[in-house]
């Protein structure tokens, strides 16, 4: 860590080196704020807001796997839906249920040297 400087001495007159070293230490103490204080204090507000955000999406994710256990514990206890993966998409299970309902048909696609393709089309009247 470097020293702060303490010599009452202008900063004009210090080597650019000890110049900048100079302007930085005085940022830290002003939290970020330096000569443009406009712009620097933009920047602390757009801070302060991405660590909101960052709030908002941890609280999301915690929401999202909370709700995705919770989900795959009610899959797995209700037989009638113990074959139905918790990941499901809404487009796979409207299949899944328009297969139970008599409503779909499910296409087997084979292609050459590649796996088996299978497709739930449901046929709604």
């Amino acid at each position: 860590m470097s020293q702060r400087l303490k010599c009452p001495q202008s900063i004009k007159s210090l080597p650019i080196n000890l110049k900048r070293q100079k302007q930085r230490e005085q940022r830290k103490l002003n939290n970020g704020v330096g000569k443009n204080r406009k712009k620097n204090q933009k920047k602390l507000r757009k801070k302060g807001i991405l660590k909101n955000e960052d709030f908002e999406w941890q609280e999301l994710q915690a929401l999202i796997s909370a709700t995705e256990s919770e989900l795959k514990t009610i899959l797995e206890n209700e037989p009638v839906l113990a074959d139905i993966p918790y990941d499901i998409s809404p487009e796979e299970l409207e299949g899944q249920i328009a297969l139970a309902k008599g409503s779909g048909m499910t296409i087997y696609i084979q292609r050459d040297g590649l796996s088996t393709l299978t497709i739930v089309v449901s046929c709604e009247i």
